[in-house]
């Protein structure tokens, strides 16, 4: 799974939606948000297609940020993105 938006090591405002690559044979995705100190900031599952807007209520503040994507099939994972850092700054 490759992340389209925001790129890996993408330096701007906060994003207003998370894109990758679909996965042929994917029924849905899963994505987790988390901050520099690892600590989960949001997890959404049952997506079923490859973006998803960032929910309004989530305040994201100046700093590191990273994101992942799982690919599932029949509640299988079938592929991974892996970790993508963003910065959020001015």
């Amino acid at each position: 799974i490759q992340h389209e938006t925001p790129k890996r090591d993408f330096v701007g405002p906060a994003p207003t939606e998370f894109r990758w690559s679909p996965i042929q044979g994917a029924d849905r995705y899963a994505i987790g948000l988390w901050n520099e100190t690892d600590r989960l900031m949001w997890r959404k599952d049952d997506i079923t297609t490859p973006q998803v807007a960032m929910p309004k209520e989530l305040y994201l503040d100046y700093g590191t940020y990273f994101w992942s994507v799982s690919a599932l099939q029949n509640d299988r994972e079938i592929a991974k993105s892996g970790m993508a850092a963003f910065v959020i700054e001015e």
